[in-house]
């Protein structure tokens, strides 16, 4: 991979948490003069009624402050179940994001290309994805955007992996001359698993682009696993 733009990449990572509370009535002790034995008094507290399970129809993120999610499925205009925001790229003064959209994972992946001033308020950009599972060659069957960033020419990166349910997962590129593509995916993987008995034979996945001083690394960082 070439020297990166002093551009800002920054990664985004969002998630839903379910928080679960549960309330117990109290327990209350007496004695009665020395040696006397604890004695545990019934609580007058109501008993909780449990809570139904939820319902994990789709997901969506958000900030933690905001009240309702910044960005759903609905937002990309594709019709799939879920969304997670894959890489963000700030290019000027707007953000990019390019979301994975997907319904069964692993499974046939849609990436969708919104935007932002201020990371609160996304529209979509393009009228469905800019670039599917369909395009990658390595593909197993569907692939995750990671990361991704600007170079000093101008191109477009973003860099993905392959998503396996079984095969170790590999690094792929993608470039183009804009965010709205048309997108190029290199038909081999820039970086692939270790040798048997490596830290990566497993697989490498979940790449990020690190800024070191005044300039963007060439490296990428990467989860390692057996």
């Amino acid at each position: 991979m070439s020297n990166l733009p002093r551009r800002h990449a920054i990664g985004f990572v969002a998630a839903s948490a379910l928080i679960v509370t549960a309330c117990a009535g109290s327990v209350a002790t007496s004695t009665s003069g020395p040696g006397a034995t604890a004695a545990a008094v019934p609580s007058t507290e109501v008993p909780p009624t449990a809570s139904p399970s939820p319902r994990l129809a789709s997901l969506s993120f958000r900030w933690p402050s905001a009240a309702t999610p910044v960005v759903t499925r609905v937002t990309t205009g594709i019709d799939d179940l879920y969304i997670n925001p894959g890489a963000v790229i700030l290019d000027g003064t707007t953000l990019h994001m390019f979301a994975n959209v997907f319904t069964a994972w692993p499974g046939q992946m849609d990436v969708a290309h919104l935007r932002s001033s201020d990371g609160v308020t996304w529209t979509a950009a393009a009228n469905g994805p800019v670039l599917t599972s369909d395009d990658v060659p390595f593909a197993d069957p569907g692939i995750d955007v990671s990361t991704g960033y600007i170079t000093d020419d101008g191109t477009w990166v973003l860099v993905i992996e392959s998503v396996s349910s079984a095969a170790p997962w590999v690094l792929g590129r993608a470039t183009a001359p804009g965010p709205d593509g048309p997108w190029t995916v290199d038909p081999d993987p820039i970086l692939t698993p270790g040798p048997a008995g490596s830290i990566d034979a497993g697989g490498v996945a979940w790449p990020s682009v690190v800024k070191t001083g005044d300039r963007l690394d060439t490296s990428v960082f990467f989860s390692r696993y057996r």
